[in-house]
C-alpha cells in the first residue's frame, strides 16, 4: 500500500493452482505496422502452419498522429 498526492494505492497479489499441460504445438506471434506473422510448429520443430495477416491501420494512424503534431508545432502560436 502506498500513498501519492492524497491517493492511497493498494496492490494486490493473487494466487491460482493450474494444471500443466504437455503442449502439441507451439505459436509465435510478430505484430509489425504493416502486418502480423504467424509460425505454428510441432513439438518435433515441424512447421505446421505459417501466414502473414495485412495490418496497415497501425501505420496510417501513426502517419495522421505526426501530420498533425507537425501542423501544431507549425502554427501553435497563431491562434
Amino acid at each position: 500500500m502506498s500513498y501519492r498526492e492524497d491517493t492511497t494505492w493498494i496492490y494486490l497479489t493473487f494466487e491460482k493452482e493450474v494444471e500443466l499441460k504437455n503442449p502439441t504445438t507451439i505459436m509465435g506471434v510478430d505484430i509489425n505496422f504493416n502486418n502480423v506473422t504467424y509460425t505454428i510448429i510441432d513439438a518435433n520443430g515441424k512447421l505446421v502452419s505459417m501466414g502473414v495477416l495485412p495490418f496497415s491501420e497501425l501505420k496510417r494512424a501513426l502517419t495522421r498522429k505526426i501530420i498533425a503534431e507537425k501542423i501544431q508545432r507549425k502554427y501553435s502560436k497563431k491562434w
